[in-house]
């Protein structure tokens, strides 16, 4: 599978640095495993970037599990009028 790009964020939850690789079709190929700081991830994706035949973007995005919570919670409130306990 061709990869396309390499999509980064910093986690919400944990404060984590994260980074995944995704492929032409919108999928994703490789997670990554958690870092505690940003230059040692980046340093591993410039890594991986430089292995590939052609380069790829590296993108910063918004945290992909607090797009989930965020839609629980207008779910719940929408329906119930409050947010779930747990979902602040």
């Amino acid at each position: 599978m061709i990869i396309h790009k390499i999509q980064w964020w910093q986690s919400k939850r944990n404060k984590q640095f994260y980074f995944h690789t995704v492929s032409r079709n919108g999928k994703t190929v490789q997670p990554s495993e958690g870092y505690l700081k940003k230059a040692v991830m980046m340093k591993t994706i410039n890594r991986i970037n430089s292995q590939l035949v052609a380069q790829v973007p590296v993108v910063e995005v918004p945290d992909p599990k607090a797009k989930v919570a965020a839609r629980a919670r207008s779910a719940a409130k929408a329906e119930f009028g409050i947010p779930p306990i747990g979902l602040k």
